[in-house]
């Protein structure tokens, strides 16, 4: 453990060592961050830090671990150096982590059918650019993760995960941690299934990611004894890449800093120890009695149209209000008949395998099963189901069992007359479907506030961010699920409960998407498409320079949490 000692605490590269080492790649070939240009900017930056932080002789508040993070997409390069560079001026001392080929078969970011060459994808879209980030550009001697994995560590994991499979995955935990779980998320994500099916290559790769998992969290037990950090920072942990360290962080009593990746361009979203994607929860109680001004709410409108019409996020897969297509669905409806709405997510995205109170487990396979018999059962209610555009983007995938056309294609029973089918590449607009809709029955997806603010009664059978917020009809068992169903559908409600419905989704959707998603004005796209710098220089991250970007350093540094009792992130709006 000397060696592990002695690195723990690692030092910036003089300047002109690191000129030398950049001109010397430069001649040699070289990984580019984001590329030639860009990268040279973020260099001259953080020389400039560097120089800065001397000058000024700023104090060392925390110690931050900082392991590698979703690198193969440039949105996270640039949050990573955004941040890094920032805490660092205002007295952060980062200690990077690089996972430096811990996995020698799959991780969670390539694998299953994203799995081609796993070397050429780990050291091309993670090492490389790690090394680039942290060692050339911001100029650390960053730890190594597999410098803190022992030889016995392997036969500990195989012996911990022996047996694993696609039924009993559940049964598995290590050390407090559920290694099953979070192992069987990343096997159905990365091979698009909304749940794992029995039989190879699945059963494999739970053993394999199980190996890994479990050993990532002997390996960070001892890393976080040797350095001792008071912060961890990284991507969200909703993979077993993450998970790991956000699980030994807690176990220490240390705080995990998260940032994520949202649709919305320029934005993340920011956490502290939050256990599920943009979680604004702490913030929500205070918020919702805060009054908001006039023209806060006139820009949300301006806000909501744009959103509205499919131009508020990074893709381009959302259709725009008023396609013909929705007269024709229309016409189609019986409109002397109460209507349901079932918008679905993408059945195998990571992101939604949260808690089902209506199939009691974390897939929405038997709850659409279940929604569907429901309303074969009771031709006297209508039920529009919908599959998410994102489903899209995976078509050029021949192995696609868990499409929502192939989850209602394998039903035992086919869709009665009272119930329309709408498949990803659909032209017609959620947006068109809102308003003529009785009922709104959602899992996880953010149409569920979406339906909330046209007034609309929505039925949310998932643990996700807004559920007891107070504008959804939380159910809690299957029976309970039936019941609110055919209550909202038969008896309706009053004017008053659909007002107060539209203005406290308005007023959480306020919280969640404008203060949550924080655009910090430093850059553009990076997920769909390559980022845009829109900083220039050192000044841009001084404090005092950015009012979005001290807020999250000061939470950090102080400990804060980033939403919470009367606090959370300025406005992006």
């Amino acid at each position: 453990m000397l060696s592990r000692i002695k690195a723990k605490v690692p030092e910036n590269y003089k300047n002109v060592y690191r000129d030398i080492r950049y001109d010397i790649k430069a001649k040699l070939g070289r990984i580019y961050l984001l590329s030639k240009e860009q990268d040279q900017l973020m260099r001259r930056i953080a020389a400039e830090a560097d120089a800065y932080v001397v000058e000024n002789n700023i104090p060392k508040r925390r110690r931050i671990v900082y392991p590698t993070s979703y690198l193969h997409v440039q949105f996270n390069r640039v949050v990573d150096y955004i941040l890094a560079l920032s805490l660092k001026l205002r007295g952060a001392e980062i200690i990077p982590v690089l996972c430096n080929g811990f996995h020698t078969e799959q991780c969670p970011v390539w694998a299953g059918a994203f799995l081609t060459d796993f070397a050429r994808q780990c050291r091309k879209t993670c090492n490389d650019p790690a090394r680039t980030l942290w060692e050339e550009i911001l100029g650390y001697q960053p730890l190594k993760l597999t410098d803190y994995r022992d030889k016995g560590d392997r036969n500990i994991a195989e012996e911990a995960i022996a047996g694993i499979n696609h039924e009993n995955y559940r049964e598995y935990m290590f050390n407090g941690y559920e290694v099953g779980c979070q192992v069987a998320e990343v096997v159905a994500n990365n091979n698009n299934l909304g749940k794992v099916l029995p039989g190879q290559p699945f059963e494999h790769e739970l053993r394999v990611h199980g190996v890994n998992a479990v050993q990532m969290l002997l390996a960070y037990d001892r890393l976080i004894k040797d350095v001792q950090p008071d912060v961890c920072m990284s991507s969200l942990h909703d993979h077993y890449q993450w998970s790991t360290l956000y699980h030994i962080a807690r176990n220490f009593g240390i705080s995990y800093y998260s940032h994520t990746m949202i649709e919305k361009p320029g934005c993340v979203h920011f956490g502290k120890n939050v256990d599920r994607v943009c979680e604004v929860v702490g913030a929500w109680p205070s918020f919702r009695e805060t009054p908001i001004e006039p023209e806060i709410w006139q820009k949300f409108g301006q806000h909501m149209a744009k959103k509205a019409d499919g131009k508020a996020t990074c893709f381009d897969i959302y259709p725009e209000r008023g396609a013909e297509e929705a007269g024709e669905l229309k016409s189609k409806l019986d409109l002397d008949k109460p209507i349901a709405f079932f918008p679905c997510n993408v059945p195998w995205d990571n992101a939604i395998h949260n808690y089902c109170f209506v199939s009691g487990d974390k897939e929405i396979i038997e709850m659409i099963h279940k929604t569907v018999r429901y309303f074969n059962r009771h031709p006297e209610f209508q039920l529009i189901i919908k599959a998410h555009p994102y489903e899209q983007t995976f078509k050029s995938f021949k192995f696609l069992p868990h499409t929502l056309k192939r989850i209602l294609a394998d039903m035992d029973e086919p869709l009665g007359p009272n119930i329309f089918f709408m498949d990803a590449d659909s032209p017609i607009s959620s947006f068109d479907i809102y308003p003529i809709v009785d009922l709104g029955i959602v899992h996880s997806s953010r149409s569920g506030c979406e339906l909330a603010m046209y007034g609309v009664p929505v039925i949310l059978t998932g643990d996700n961010h807004y559920r007891g917020k107070g504008f959804t009809i939380d159910v809690s068992s299957e029976e309970e699920f039936y019941d609110s169903i055919q209550s909202v559908l038969t008896h309706g409600e009053s004017k008053e409960a659909v007002e107060e419905r539209i203005q406290l989704s308005r007023k959480y959707w306020l919280l969640y998407d404008c203060h949550g998603f924080a655009n910090l004005n430093l850059f553009n796209q990076g997920w769909t498409k390559p980022v845009e710098l829109l900083f220039d220089s050192l000044d841009d991250f001084l404090p005092g320079n950015n009012t979005k970007l001290d807020y999250v350093c000061d939470a950090i540094l102080s400990g804060e949490p980033i939403f919470g009792d009367s606090r959370w992130p300025p406005i992006s709006l």
